[in-house]
């Protein structure tokens, strides 16, 4: 009779734990009860649910149906899930490809790349374009390390939202970027009066505001071919949809002066 009302409290816990964390395996679950993956796995076939891999397969493809700004095959690693205007998560696994040949350490672009993809799939609206980027590279990644990215929008003003994405592997943060997104109406324009190009008096202003911080530093970023870290800083700014259009003029004029103010004002990010 105690082991069967063992049994019936444990499958109801991890009933409780899958539903709140579907990516949770079965070994991990064996470690939290003191079971074996076997006793779990038999407690799964009972209540009814399938197996880790089954269960995100579901997930993303709920994930994918969700998003407005991109279609799947656009969207770099693989999205597990979303909440439009709010959070994001995607994972992507380091591969041979990706690499520089003589260091095995990972291009910096494939890393970035999955965050912009993830900032994208986030925005609740149809067109979407990236205005500023504030990036921060905490350390090198290798071949066959498994990268998480975490999207969660922590401020909307207008048509402008600022996303936070936090990329890990192996329970380090290596990436650490946000970024200033504009939704577009369907003429290309941003709603309202906005229309998707900052003007030169005005613009700066309106994204230190939005953003409160520094609008675009970028350091520690660059990886050299040998794999070393390059010592020079930058700024991305873009202005175009996934198409990587050619920048405004205006809009290059206008972080120019956001930068000259946030360099008074102090990085903040």
């Amino acid at each position: 009779m105690r082991e069967t009302d063992a049994c019936h409290r444990r499958r109801a816990e991890i009933r409780a734990m899958l539903s709140r964390n579907p990516f949770l395996s079965d070994k991990s679950l064996a470690s939290h009860f003191g079971v074996s993956p076997q006793t779990v796995r038999l407690d799964r076939m009972a209540l009814g649910i399938p197996d880790q891999r089954e269960r995100t397969k579901k997930l993303a493809e709920m994930a994918y149906s969700r998003v407005k700004s991109l279609p799947p095959r656009e969207i770099i690693g693989e999205l597990l899930d979303v909440e439009l205007g709010k959070s994001a998560i995607s994972v992507m696994e380091a591969t041979p490809e990706m690499a520089f040949e003589r260091s095995g350490i990972i291009r910096s672009h494939y890393i970035f790349a999955q965050a912009d993809s993830l900032a994208f799939s986030v925005m609740d609206a149809g067109s979407v374009v990236t205005g500023i980027a504030n990036l921060k590279f905490k350390r090198p990644v290798r071949i066959g390390e498994k990268l998480v990215a975490k999207a969660q929008v922590i401020r909307t003003k207008g048509n402008k939202s600022v996303v936070l994405v936090e990329t890990r592997s192996r329970g380090d943060l290596v990436f650490r970027a946000k970024f200033l997104m504009f939704a577009l109406d369907d003429g290309g324009r941003g709603s309202g009066s906005q229309t998707g190009r900052l003007s030169q008096t005005s613009g700066a202003s309106q994204t230190a505001d939005v953003l409160r911080t520094s609008p675009a530093s970028w350091t520690g970023g660059v990886l050299q071919a040998d794999g070393s870290p390059e010592s020079s800083s930058g700024t991305i700014v873009a202005g175009s949809e996934r198409q990587q259009d050619s920048l405004q003029p205006d809009v290059a004029q206008t972080e120019g002066s956001g930068q000259r103010n946030a360099e008074r004002e102090g990085d903040h990010a």
